[in-house]
């Protein structure tokens, strides 16, 4: 049996290690590494120099690695809060403080077009562009597409404007949401049409002042997905484990994958808790309205 021993770390060393991590976090997110690469490359920079230089062996007094340890007070690693899982943690705060689903931006279809009524596959690809250059320019969080003024808006044009802008969203900027906002019921039936007919779904809302109001989700849900959206809407937060709970036919393995599922549709919103995945509505009051 190997035991993994650190002596704990004095509460001034402590804070520098916080400091120096939130620092490293900022120099290190802008790189494609995961996560936990992340994580772990700045804690091992903010490792205070009083623990071993290598992870998982004993530290003596002379420094010296694989050496018996002294006297004093020793504590063994799985006892300890994993220290990676904090560092990430750091991480995530700052991530999550941006996807609150506060809005970040807000795209004006009507300025987009320079019309009130939008008709035509090459008009939507043609608005599709003017969009994408938007959307590549935005921090995570939630995007609202204002149809407000819209009179006209055809399934052919919503099909290559703001079902592709979707599609491109979910692909190359999954942290942002889009939320299509102020339409009309005869725009809003046409995308209610154009989603079912691609197999997309999407967040409706009246936006009033800043505040959004009777959030529901456009097209048709996979029927296993809407069953999981139904069983966890009373819920401010959940797990795997409440969906299992609630719907006794589903395995843990399942109802992760479903909520997985609901997250990159933008239904939901995640963050790491120690060994478990938390999950919230992305908006207060969101339900199905198909």
């Amino acid at each position: 049996m190997t035991w993994r021993l650190y002596r704990l770390p004095s509460p001034r060393g402590f804070h520098g290690m916080v400091e120096e991590s939130a620092s490293a976090m900022d120099t290190a997110r802008s790189s494609c590494r995961s996560r936990r690469q992340v994580a772990q490359s700045a804690f091992v920079q903010a490792r205070p120099s009083s623990m071993s230089p290598v992870r998982g062996q004993p530290l003596t007094k002379a420094g010296a690695p694989n050496a018996p340890p002294t006297k004093g007070l020793w504590w063994r690693w799985r006892f300890l809060p994993d220290p990676l899982a904090w560092v990430d943690s750091l991480a995530w705060t700052g991530y999550y403080s941006h996807l609150q689903m506060n809005i970040c931006s807000t795209i004006s279809v009507v300025e987009l077009a320079g019309s009130t009524e939008l008709a035509g596959a090459a008009a939507g690809a043609e608005w599709l562009q003017a969009a994408r250059f938007k959307i590549d320019r935005l921090e995570p969080g939630l995007c609202v597409v204002d149809f407000d003024g819209i009179r006209l808006a055809t399934v052919s044009w919503l099909r290559e404007a703001l079902v592709a802008l979707l599609r491109y969203t979910a692909a190359m900027r999954p942290g942002i949401v889009l939320l299509a906002a102020n339409l009309t019921e005869l725009v809003r039936e046409e995308v209610r049409v154009a989603l079912e007919a691609t197999g997309n779904v999407m967040l409706a809302a009246d936006l009033s002042g800043g505040d959004i109001h009777s959030p529901v989700i456009m097209g048709r849900l996979d029927p296993a997905l809407s069953e999981t959206l139904f069983a966890i809407s009373g819920e401010r937060e959940f797990d795997a484990s409440n969906v299992t709970r609630a719907i006794s036919h589903v395995g843990p393995s399942a109802a992760s994958n479903r909520l997985a599922a609901l997250e990159s549709k933008g239904m939901l919103k995640s963050e790491r808790r120690g060994r478990t995945r938390v999950y919230r509505l992305v908006l207060e009051g969101l339900r199905y309205g198909h």
